[in-house]
């Protein structure tokens, strides 16, 4: 019944799923640059700095140095193997949003990811900010994860992970609730789904990062699959850009 009454509005709810994902990118890894930062406070300083430059690297990074910040917060209480290992993918995942700023500003190509973000540079904040949180979930959450884990860490991770996700919802449902009433299509549909598109989006949150995943986990155990579902990931990446930039 819910998928009837979502399936009219799934283009339009589309802004409101990747919003969503704005709270899924601040989970992970060492950085795989020896020029990298080198802890998690050195990270939300170049996130920061990025933030504040002219770059239209800034967009998205004003949205991630945030969500990097609560990331920390999350697991300030933990123990300290927690806490290293939460430092540690931070780092992974981070960089490789920063090499791909590196790239752009040194006229060189970014990875395929990111190529859509920086093609443009005359596109609104908005573009930018989905644009962005599309590149770092669908392209770059499974490689941080194959990169900074063997199978058993990341066996060992998976309740972290999955427990990070109490702090995703509740942040996704306050980052909702402050679009609503300011966004015509979000309170539209809102109102013509009776509050499922709320629900929707958090889902969704949910179902990428649980992908994600499961998407490492076949990489060490079934590499035939896992290259069928890497092809899928980036096509659905490339269609999402073109859905951000037909109907925003």
């Amino acid at each position: 019944m819910k998928n009837l009454i979502l399936y009219p509005y799934r283009n339009a709810l589309l802004k409101g799923v990747i919003l969503a994902g704005i709270f899924s990118c601040t989970s992970l890894f060492r950085s795989a640059s020896a020029q990298g930062p080198s802890s998690a406070r050195e990270l939300l300083m170049q996130l920061d700095s990025i933030r504040h430059s002219t770059s239209v690297a800034r967009h998205f990074a004003a949205i991630y140095v945030e969500t990097t910040d609560r990331a920390i917060h999350f697991f300030s209480g933990s123990t300290d193997s927690v806490r290293a290992r939460t430092e540690r993918f931070e780092l992974n995942f981070a960089g490789y949003f920063l090499r791909a700023v590196q790239a752009y500003q040194t006229n060189q190509s970014p990875a395929d990811g990111w190529k859509d973000y920086f093609a443009d540079t005359s596109l609104s904040p908005l573009h930018y900010q989905l644009m962005g949180i599309n590149a770092h979930i669908n392209g770059d959450i499974w490689q941080a994860l194959i990169t900074g884990f063997t199978p058993a860490e990341l066996k060992a991770y998976r309740p972290d992970y999955r427990r990070f996700q109490r702090s995703l919802n509740q942040q996704y449902r306050r980052l909702y609730e402050q679009v609503r009433p300011t966004h015509p299509l979000t309170k539209f549909l809102h109102s013509i789904t009776l509050g499922l598109s709320k629900w929707y989006g958090q889902q969704r949150l949910v179902n990428w990062r649980t992908r994600q995943f499961r998407m490492a986990g076949l990489y060490y155990n079934n590499p035939s699959l896992f290259e069928i579902r890497r092809k899928a990931a980036a096509q659905k990446m490339k269609r999402i850009n073109q859905l951000i930039l037909r109907r925003l």
